[in-house]
């Protein structure tokens, strides 16, 4: 505890969770991919508004994947996420949007997949 409190780390979490989600907001209104974020900063998570939401967000972990990113619609700020890290992770996270863009617009999301469609919530453990 007292080292969270002379590190300030409280501050620290929501500052990149912050900039994680308005990187998520900037990069889907560049590209024109509706995608709605919510959570408090330090516990942030996006949604695509897109027609089969979770085959898009199965996509967008693949191809996440393709460029080092073990990434989902999820983020949580640790200690040791830097702002270099945050920048990394949000250039992917552009690319990846503008290509779910065209993909989503010509109905090839799961074609796109390598593999089944990720389960969501508890269903993944029954």
């Amino acid at each position: 505890i007292r080292k969270h409190r002379r590190l300030n780390v409280a501050e620290h979490l929501v500052k990149i969770g912050g900039r994680v989600q308005e990187g998520w907001r900037a990069a889907a209104e560049k590209v024109g991919l509706p995608v709605s974020t919510g959570g408090i900063p330090p516990l942030s998570r996006f949604t695509f508004e897109a027609p089969d939401a979770q085959a898009v967000r199965t996509l967008f972990t693949q191809m996440m994947l393709d460029r080092g990113f073990l990434a989902s619609n999820a983020f949580y700020a640790m200690y040791a996420h830097q702002e270099s890290h945050v920048e990394a992770y949000l250039h992917a996270v552009e690319e990846v949007f503008r290509e779910l863009k065209t993909v989503v617009e010509r109905d090839e999301v799961k074609a796109m997949l390598r593999g089944p469609v990720a389960h969501a919530g508890f269903y993944r453990l029954a």
